[in-house]
């Protein structure tokens, strides 16, 4: 048995997400392509120290790597559960320290990214489809993978607006709702009319139909999904490149989680904005805010000014 066939063989019994599943294969994929199809039972400790020096200098950050040994542990440990292996090669090999900086998109840099979907015709299009994908995204703090699942029988806009997040489209599998904030509510109103004035067929049809279904408000064709991870992983690296700004819908989702604690939410509901499982997860989307830091100790200053007025040059 081989690593790719491992990654199955794990996968099979488990009920994980797409997204989850799709990281397995690909980390499994990954070792087979830089290291060969190797038996699981040869795998050495020097074979995965070349691998890991292998993705380290292909320009990789030590978080990819991180990432991609605690995947293949995972696989080499239920191997050894199944009495296929004797040892996990993975093991004696550590993970590499992070120097992880934060994942924020500033206002300035989401307006120009705002701005860049328009100045470029024929770019993105349709304009404000796009910019009413990124406005949800900011305002929501969904995952990828939950906007391009979210149908218009999950959206409620009647008297209190909001979203149902299914689990089937969460990385966690967990089931939660998200509000619609006043900002957003008439946007997805009237994106809503837009939607079913080009939609020739049934009710039942447009309301089983994908929010962000690009191919409608593109071109008219109707179709029940049109928009794929896929396809906003591409719309992000085009966006990047032509606003000279990093974001992504992973970082806008580190931004609101920042926004939202400095403005007073409180960590737990922030957690339940983000449907994760536990708050240790929603801590490390957070970052401290430079000027909410340098506000404090101006007022620990003032606070004891007469101590300080002895520091002199």
């Amino acid at each position: 048995m081989n690593v790719l066939e491992l990654a199955e063989e794990y996968l099979r019994p488990r009920s994980l997400s797409l997204e989850t599943e799709k990281a397995y294969r690909q980390r499994a994929r990954s070792f087979a392509t830089r290291i060969g199809l190797l038996e699981i039972a040869t795998v050495t400790i020097e074979e995965v120290i070349k691998y890991r020096d292998s993705v380290l200098d292909d320009g990789c950050s030590m978080v990819t790597w991180n990432s991609n040994r605690r995947h293949l542990r995972a696989l080499f440990r239920y191997a050894i559960d199944c009495g296929w292996v004797a040892k996990c090669p993975f093991k004696p090999v550590s993970a590499g320290r992070e120097n992880i900086r934060p994942k924020l998109v500033t206002s300035s840099d989401f307006i120009v990214a705002l701005q860049a979907i328009g100045l470029r015709d024929g770019r993105f299009e349709p304009h404000g489809f796009w910019r009413l994908l990124l406005a949800t995204l900011a305002l929501t703090a969904m995952r990828r993978s939950q906007l391009v699942g979210l149908k218009w029988s999950d959206v409620n806009l009647s008297d209190e607006p909001i979203m149902l997040l299914r689990g089937e489209t969460s990385k966690t599998g967990r089931e939660y709702e998200a509000p619609v904030c006043d900002l957003l509510f008439p946007l997805l109103v009237e994106f809503r009319r837009r939607a079913r004035d080009a939609w020739t067929g049934s009710t039942i049809g447009f309301e089983n139909s994908q929010v962000f279904n690009l191919h409608l408000h593109l071109s008219g064709v109707q179709d029940r999904s049109s928009l794929t991870r896929d396809c906003v992983s591409s719309f992000f690296r085009r966006l990047a490149r032509d606003s000279s700004t990093v974001i992504s819908a992973h970082r806008l989702r580190h931004r609101a989680a920042t926004h939202l604690l400095r403005d007073g939410l409180d960590l737990r509901h922030v957690q339940d904005l983000l449907g994760h499982c536990t708050i240790n997860t929603t801590q490390r989307y957070v970052w401290p805010d430079m000027r909410v830091t340098t506000a404090a100790l101006n007022k620990h200053v003032a606070s004891e000014m007469h101590i300080y007025t002895h520091v002199r040059l």
